[in-house]
């Protein structure tokens, strides 16, 4: 990202969370014991998570580079408490 910013191309990252898919289907019993993992207590949707990565390429994040975003309804909020 610092390499190539002077140049106006910016470089993040998009870190999903427990987005309710068909793959996460298979894994986990049902979209509500997916969800108590969360802090929101709901499961994010791949549209959840493709507008926040449109966010990301659009014109109003012209400022944001080297980052990374999780998506992820607060889940790893916790991680190192």
């Amino acid at each position: 990202a610092r390499e190539i910013a002077a140049d106006g191309v910016t470089v993040n990252s998009a870190q999903p969370g427990t987005h309710w898919t068909d793959r996460v289907a298979k894994i986990v019993p049902d979209k509500e014991t997916a969800a108590s993992t969360v802090p929101a207590r709901i499961t994010g949707d791949p549209d959840d998570f493709g507008a926040a990565v449109a966010f990301l390429c659009s014109e109003q994040a012209k400022f944001i580079t080297g980052t990374g975003l999780l998506i992820d309804g607060g889940q790893a909020s916790g991680l190192l408490d």
